[in-house]
């Protein structure tokens, strides 16, 4: 093959791969984005989690952890409002399920590094007060969220 066949040659497999590239965008990059920023937030924190030293490491990384999956949420219901086809579970586009499947799956596999973690901290004061305070925070802000729909 002579050069200006191979660089002809290079230039359709160059437009070729572009004109792919342009055909298979998705159509979700954002829920993408959200879902790897929330696995990567989880993992980091059941990581830390195994790696605390006392009640204290662990109460400590129970109120960032709130704070954090409070921050989460507010973007999970940003896009529930710009994609409506979020809300029904039944009615998924595809590219959108295996998105939620896998952001379900990492919280299942996660939950049980997490509580061996925390189960050796449960009763002590400063994890048992950490806990409340999430609670707290999650229940205000589900009455929030109550009160923005009824209105």
């Amino acid at each position: 093959m002579n050069t200006i066949t191979k660089k002809t040659a290079c230039l359709l497999l160059g437009a070729f791969i572009a004109v792919l590239a342009g055909c298979s965008k998705e159509k979700y990059p954002d829920v993408r984005k959200y879902v790897d920023e929330v696995i990567e937030y989880q993992n980091w924190y059941a990581g830390e989690l195994e790696k605390a030293k006392d009640a204290g490491e662990v109460a400590s990384l129970i109120d960032k952890y709130s704070d954090r999956m409070l921050e989460f949420a507010v973007k999970g219901k940003e896009l529930n409002n710009k994609y409506p086809e979020m809300k029904d579970d039944d009615k998924l586009p595809e590219e959108l399920k295996k998105q939620m499947d896998r952001l379900e799956k990492t919280a299942e596999e996660l939950s049980v590094r997490m509580m061996n973690s925390l189960s050796k901290y449960m009763a002590d004061p400063k994890v048992l007060q950490a806990n409340i305070r999430m609670a707290e925070k999650f229940r205000k802000a589900s009455e929030t969220e109550i009160d923005e729909e009824e209105k």
